[in-house]
């Protein structure tokens, strides 16, 4: 089942913060990753609202807190087996 394009443009105008936070508190990322994310976020934030001021380390930054955000070993295994087990058959 794929969501349809109403669920996706509700899911866009949903705050990454708050997404970040229940993936978290489900279970279905880890703190460091959740943290990561929630760095990422920041990071944007600054330089969104023209503050960031370095901007190449601050890109290297960016993509090694991607790399740990979703880094597979970043979803508790056993969340993945839940969240597979409930999926409907095809």
């Amino acid at each position: 089942m794929t969501p349809s394009e109403v669920a996706f443009d509700q899911l866009e105008r949903a705050d990454a913060s708050a997404i970040v936070r229940f993936l978290k508190e489900a279970g279905l990322v880890t703190r460091e990753a959740a943290k990561a994310a929630d760095d990422l976020g920041q990071l944007r934030n600054r330089y969104a609202h023209a503050r960031g001021k370095d901007p190449q380390p601050d890109a290297l930054k960016a993509i090694n807190l991607l790399h740990i955000a979703a880094e597979p070993r970043n979803t508790p295994e056993s969340c993945l087996e839940e969240v597979i087990r409930s999926c409907p058959p095809h």
